[in-house]
């Protein structure tokens, strides 16, 4: 009796062991083998989620696209290849959103809002990219990003990388702040496709600023416009320091004292296939101001741009569309640009001036093109500089064709019209415009001349 009812006693403990449930192991649940409703966003390569996205960019594999969660607070710090996309957005300050300290950073289908940019000892501890701060990346590429709202001393809202390119894609940069200079973007070489830069604001280059280091460094801006911009002293929506070039894009509504649309200090680069529009500055250069260097400038549409003058002790500002203001060995050459229908008192169209020292002087050469419907004052105005037209439709303009003030001009070809002061008028008076033989035209009058400004060429 006794052993049966130990048998018993087993079979009893058997069966309620095969009717219970599986007793719990420490660090793991029975959920852990089941299908589980986590996040389909911030994985590793294990599909392991990370809620702190710093984290998983810290381990994850390089070259990784990761998928970002709703909303993130920077800054994240990148030091590898890797993709972010969204739809999510990233939000920065204190520091920047986004620090790229090594890598390709690729940003896709993002917003990237606010931020006080990254200190960087080679700027004196001055901040860069207030927003995405680059500097050190060995690329940066924006595809489809909204990037607003940043502040720093060097590039508002984006600081590109110091040797590899820029490249921004179907994107808006707008609403940044620059202490120092570059409002919106700071960039040495790259790409800027089919965006929009809008309602940045610095000292030097409220929308873009291009330092450029070589002759090969380039930067596009196709299909982009650069709007409504404030460079409060120099460059509205770019200013191009450097032997680089700049080529394609539009610049409409910006606004500084010299140089609205686009300013150029000291460059021995070119801009080619820009439209610079309704532009305003208030000392000079409402288009365009080159301030000395030697730069070549093709296939430029400048309309409507206007110089105010506010400020100024006779209320003249200068070059309502270009502005070109150097010393002795500068250049400005420009092929097949279009002057039309700009404002200001003194050159309405285009200024060329330099220093009344008497030594040698700055020279802006004009190969076709037009400097046509200049309101304020003449089409052109040409202040101890040396001028010179070839082929380019002179017509129009409110006041004379072309002012010799001090200087001198040399002009040849073309088309001369209907411009109410005549075509040229020097101290000594009035002009027609050139034949086909160089005219030469200074304080004391126009001559003609066969052999043209090739024999000056020729002794310097």
């Amino acid at each position: 009796m006794k052993q049966r009812l130990t048998w018993c006693a087993i079979a009893s403990i058997l069966a309620l062991a095969a009717c219970s449930p599986t007793p719990s192991i420490p660090g793991k649940s029975v959920a852990d083998d089941a299908p589980t409703d986590q996040p389909g966003c911030q994985l590793d390569q294990d599909g392991q989620h990370y809620v702190v996205l710093q984290e998983l960019l810290d381990v994850v594999d390089a070259g990784a696209t990761v998928a970002v969660c709703e909303e993130v607070r920077g800054p994240l710090v990148v030091r590898q290849d890797v993709t972010l996309v969204g739809p999510a957005t990233l939000t920065g300050g204190p520091g920047p959103a986004v620090h790229v300290a090594g890598g390709h950073l690729v940003l896709r289908d993002l917003e990237l809002v606010g931020g006080t940019g990254s200190p960087e000892a080679r700027l004196d501890g001055d901040t860069h990219g207030g927003v995405v701060a680059a500097w050190d990346a060995d690329a940066l590429t924006l595809d489809g990003v909204v990037v607003r709202d940043g502040q720093a001393d060097w590039g508002g809202c984006i600081s590109g990388p110091r040797s590899g390119p820029l490249v921004i894609e179907d994107s808006v940069v707008e609403d940044c702040i620059a202490r120092k200079l570059a409002g919106a973007v700071w960039v040495r070489r790259g790409v800027l496709a089919d965006s929009i830069v809008r309602r940045g604001q610095a000292p030097y280059g409220g929308g873009v600023a291009v330092r450029s280091l070589s002759e090969t460094d380039s930067v596009g801006l196709p299909g982009t416009l650069i709007e409504d911009c404030d460079g409060e002293v120099q460059g509205g929506g770019l200013l191009l320091t450097g032997p680089g070039e700049v080529w394609d894009g539009t610049f409409s509504g910006n606004r500084s004292q010299q140089g609205a649309g686009v300013l150029t200090s000291g460059a021995t680069g070119s801009l080619r296939d820009m439209v610079l529009s309704d532009n305003t500055a208030e000392v000079g250069g409402g288009g365009l101001f080159v301030s000395g260097g030697r730069l070549t400038v093709t296939d430029l549409f400048i309309e409507a741009n206007r110089v105010t003058g506010e400020g100024l002790p006779d209320g003249r500002g200068v070059g309502g569309g270009v502005w070109m203001g150097g010393a002795a060995g500068d250049l400005l050459v420009l092929l097949d640009v279009d002057i039309y229908a700009n404002m200001a008192g003194w050159g309405a169209g285009l200024m060329a001036a330099g220093p009344t020292d008497g030594g040698e002087l700055p020279v802006v050469s004009m190969i076709g093109g037009t400097l046509s419907e200049g309101a304020w004052g003449d089409g052109a105005a040409v202040v101890s500089a040396e001028l010179r037209l070839d082929e380019v439709v002179v017509a129009a303009n409110s006041g004379a064709g072309v002012s010799v003030e001090g200087g001198l001009l040399w002009a040849t070809g073309g088309r001369w019209l209907d411009n109410p002061r005549g075509d040229i008028l020097t101290a000594a008076g009035g002009h027609d415009g050139p034949g086909l033989d160089w005219l030469r035209c200074d304080d004391e009058g126009c001559v003609e001349d066969p052999v043209g400004p090739a024999a000056i060429d020729a002794r310097r």
